[in-house]
């Protein structure tokens, strides 16, 4: 797993971002699930196989997020598995988590009726639970946040060859569906905590004005953000530098003030275009000579850097400043 969906993982395992997600999506971000309703439950699972040779062998398991929700006295189990790339046994992936958690539940079960010893008909006894036993459901959404569509299967006969079954087999196939939510297909109003952030700037950032204005309509969330979520949303923009020098944005209140770290991070970039501008221009001084090539360097990458700046390309900035390939690519598209 990567640094994104690690970090994306544990911010939805939270309870209150659990429901709001499941909200958000199914609901149209109407309260109908509640965080105090859901409780924490095991992620990690190790099973261990016996083969036919006599040894065995351990299968682990991880799900990315899983929280356990009651409700009118019942449970359910939502899950979700987030995606930075399609992946095409995702629903082969989702039936094996699903099914190991259901045969997990059954040997619980089985156990707890093998020391009661209460199982008595022959059909108890071959089945190792009881006709009014009840697993609990498992429900899963996959949170897709890669760049592009998702293009891969999300069914399970989406991935078998099909082309021998005639009508009346065709009839026996059982599929299995999977709900995969593309994230930037999303809409952030429906969402309640930062998740909304992370879905509306996503959404825009191949638009640098949309980007920009989104912040300034946005100023007084993103002034106060818990750790976890500023965490999130460095990593998912990829905005390391302000991940590692997050304790500098940390107010009276423990919370982390993003706007303040998008100014200074601008900040930061403008000054290292600077040193590549004058690097740049030395390098032009042996041919025109140094003065004028260190002139010519700092004016190019100077305003290179501030119509960057300027555009909240901050990501462009950064790798402007670090490769001459890309400002030869962004001298082409500023015309400069």
């Amino acid at each position: 797993m990567g640094q994104k969906d690690k970090l994306l993982s544990a911010y939805i395992n939270r309870e209150s971002v659990m429901a709001d997600l499941y909200n958000g999506v199914l609901y149209e971000g109407r309260p109908v699930i509640s965080p105090r309703d859901l409780g924490d439950v095991q992620t990690f699972s190790r099973e261990i196989f016996c083969a036919g040779n006599g040894k065995s062998r351990r299968v682990s398991r991880q799900r990315d997020a899983m929280k356990l929700l009651r409700r009118n006295g019942r449970f359910i189990l939502l899950a979700a598995e987030n995606q930075d790339r399609a992946n095409f046994r995702m629903p082969l992936r989702c039936a094996e988590y699903d099914v190991a958690e259901y045969l997990k539940q059954f040997r619980r079960l089985k156990m707890m009726h093998d020391r009661q010893k209460d199982l008595k008909t022959p059909e108890e006894i071959l089945s190792g639970m009881t006709a009014s036993d009840r697993l609990i459901p498992v429900v899963t959404l996959v949170l897709y946040h890669g760049d592009g569509k998702w293009e891969a299967a999300d069914r399970l006969n989406g991935i078998l060859d099909q082309g021998a079954l005639d009508d009346p087999l065709q009839t026996l196939l059982q599929d299995y569906h999977i709900r995969v939510v593309n994230l930037t297909d999303l809409d952030e109003t429906r969402f309640q905590t930062n998740l909304r952030e992370l879905i509306g700037l996503m959404k825009r950032r191949g638009d640098r004005k949309a980007f920009t204005a989104y912040l300034q309509e946005n100023q007084e969330r993103f002034a106060s953000m818990d750790a976890d979520a500023y965490d999130m949303l460095c990593a998912m923009l990829g905005m390391r530098s302000l991940e590692i020098n997050r304790e500098r944005y940390r107010n009276k209140e423990d919370k982390l003030n993003m706007n303040t770290a998008f100014k200074e991070w601008g900040k930061m970039l403008k000054a290292e275009g600077k040193a590549e501008g004058k690097a740049e221009g030395r390098a032009s001084g042996e041919k025109i000579g140094r003065k004028h090539g260190e002139r010519i360097g700092e004016e190019r990458l100077g305003r290179l850097m501030t119509l960057l700046l300027g555009e909240e390309r901050f990501k462009d900035a950064a790798a402007a400043a670090k490769s001459a390939r890309v400002r030869s690519k962004l001298y082409k598209e500023y015309g400069i």
